[in-house]
């Protein structure tokens, strides 16, 4: 599916919506794992979308950026991924990755995950898995290592 980027939050929201609408039916359809108090309800398929860039943020900005998200929200390995409920923050996510990767559009891949906490409440967080090109994962490495050096 192709989707531009700044329709991407009402396409996964639109989503999320529809898992909690449905979730009686769906919670026996996933893998059950729990820790720290919550239960994390794995569907046991992901979406693929293609993400269109319409705009692209020069790499003066998008360095620090990416050194942020790397520190904090990114796991760099084969590929970069994240697990979030905030939509906005994939968004930008991708923004960032994608003006770095001097890309149009860039290929994401989204794992629904229900999770219930202790107190009742259920949230769908989105596991996003994307590959970055080398000059990207360089990136990240040398800026998180960088500020591990200064502690």
């Amino acid at each position: 599916m192709v989707v531009e980027l700044e329709k991407l939050n009402s396409v996964l929201g639109n989503l999320r919506d529809l898992i909690i609408r449905h979730w009686n039916e769906l919670k026996g359809e996933t893998y059950v794992k729990e820790s720290l108090g919550m239960r994390h309800y794995t569907f046991p398929t992901n979406v693929k979308l293609n993400v269109l860039l319409n705009e692209k943020l020069p790499h003066e900005y998008a360095l620090p950026l990416l050194a942020g998200f790397g520190i904090s929200d990114l796991h760099v390995g084969s590929l970069l991924s994240t697990s979030t409920p905030d939509l906005k923050l994939i968004s930008s996510m991708l923004y960032v990755i994608g003006s770095l990767m001097n890309s149009r559009n860039i290929i994401a891949y989204f794992q629904p995950t229900a999770v219930i906490r202790s107190n009742g409440e259920l949230s769908i967080y989105y596991h996003m898995a994307l590959r970055g090109n080398n000059e990207v994962k360089k990136l990240i490495i040398k800026m998180s290592y960088r500020l591990n050096q200064c502690h």
